[in-house]
């Protein structure tokens, strides 16, 4: 009972974060910081969890050990307390991650993702209503951000749970796993977050998710129906009209689309300024690394200072590099052997399994220009749902499609058992079977 309610409160938590659109959120009339509150509490929950479990993992205490020396060396170096605490906890979507692999905590997986799904359409439902209709309230909501009015004039939304796309839009693979009407429900929401994370205008996602797609168009070939082409054809529609729609509401839409999504596609982007920036940064980056002897500068020191004092940079492995060093990118590591080793021994089904390989994949791809991996939630809701697979099946037998295996099993039985009392029926009645041999009956 215990275990279910600390199951049933992580879960809860992870679904709060994605339902307000942004971080913070008003509640009562104040500004709350939603995903730092549930983060705090998740990382409550699960370090008390290791904190009274008999048997310590090694990987926990590495993790720890490493966080508490580059701790202590950033504050040497930086003398920033303030900062070297915020630095510090821009690492929790990974300290969490890391806990709910060591820990296999999970729930349900048919439950985790139907959820999952529901509360990241209405997370970007929120953030696009309030990005558009309520411009006024960003200045609240992102106050991280430097310069609001250029986001409203630029006009992309920024919605924290579009990194929940992904693991989203893979249940379309197996979908045979929810009763009709849940289907119904996730066909609906799946549009919304798919729209919701376009409307980000993430060059880099969008690319991960033409991937997804184009993989789940080529694995279900076989079973497209006339149906199914008519569904996609309105879904088509749908969305044209939606966009439409939508730029008349968002007159920068159209200059978006062309800008990013056209231009970047068609190969015509003017891609010198983005480059060159990027070369200032990847030798700040490197400057760094080569002045602290590839041993990390510690938390609290920023990883570049060429836009303000940034606790991450846009790759993944230069986000663990530059404050811990060759043991950071050595922790990384163990972390992504783990995962993948979860996901290839957990996973029984062929067709989850290698969609999930895909998203660790894409992920992968993906974190070379945007950190998905440290500071933002995706690694948390990849890992639990891959625990959650493997508790739901190792707890009750369960598989994808195992419902209907289950009937076909059991007619099988039933007959067999009908064939085996009628031959036995026929050998006490001294008929000889049909295979020419007396039954022993």
């Amino acid at each position: 009972m215990v275990t279910r309610i600390y199951r049933g409160a992580v879960f809860i938590l992870l679904l709060v974060i994605l339902l307000p659109g942004y971080p913070r959120a008003l509640v009562l009339g104040r500004v709350v910081n939603v995903q730092a509150w549930a983060s705090m509490l998740l990382l409550f929950l699960l370090g008390g969890h290791f904190a009274i479990r008999h048997e310590k993992s090694v990987y926990i205490l590495f993790l720890l050990a490493l966080f508490l020396c580059a701790g202590l060396l950033g504050y040497v170096n930086g003398g920033d307390l303030r900062f070297a605490k915020n630095h510090a906890f821009a690492f929790a979507p990974f300290i969490i991650a890391f806990l709910l692999l060591e820990l296999d905590v999970g729930t349900s997986f048919r439950t985790a993702l139907f959820w999952l799904t529901l509360c990241g359409a209405v997370g970007a439902i929120a953030a696009n209503v309030i990005h558009v209709f309520h411009p006024e309230l960003l200045q609240i909501l992102l106050n991280e951000e430097d310069d609001v009015t250029a986001i409203i004039d630029l006009g992309r939304v920024s919605w924290a749970g579009y990194i929940i796309t992904l693991p989203v839009i893979a249940q379309l693979g197996f979908l045979d796993m929810y009763s009709r009407r849940q289907r119904l429900i996730v066909l609906t929401c799946i549009p919304i977050v798919l729209a919701g994370a376009l409307l980000t205008f993430n060059r880099t996602w969008t690319v991960a998710l033409v991937v997804m797609l184009a993989y789940l168009l080529y694995a279900n070939r076989r079973k497209f129906r006339l149906k199914v082409v008519a569904t996609l054809g309105l879904m088509w529609v749908a969305g044209s009209y939606f966009i439409t729609w939508w730029g008349a509401a968002n007159p920068a839409l159209a200059d978006l689309i062309n800008n990013r999504i056209v231009s970047f596609f068609s190969g015509s982007s003017d891609v010198s300024t983005d480059v060159s920036n990027r070369m200032i940064l990847y030798g700040e980056y490197l400057e760094r690394l080569k002045s602290s002897h590839m041993l990390g500068q510690g938390i609290g020191v920023p990883i570049s200072t060429f836009r303000g004092d940034a606790a991450w940079a846009d790759v993944t492995l230069v986000t663990f590099a530059v404050p811990f060093g060759v043991f950071g990118l050595a922790l990384f590591f163990l972390f992504l052997k783990r995962l993948y080793a979860r996901i290839t021994t957990t996973i029984d089904d062929a067709r989850v399994r290698r969609l999930f390989m895909l998203v660790f994949v894409l992920g992968l791809a993906i974190s070379l220009n945007d950190d998905i991996w440290s500071h933002k939630f995706f690694v948390v809701y990849l890992v639990f749902l891959v625990n959650s697979y493997g508790l739901e099946r190792f707890a009750t037998g369960w598989r994808i499609g195992s419902d209907g295996t289950r009937r076909r099993l059991l007619g099988s039985y039933a007959l067999h058992h009908q064939h085996a009392s009628r031959a036995a029926g026929a050998g006490r009645s001294g008929v000889i079977p049909s295979d020419g041999r007396p039954h022993p009956g």
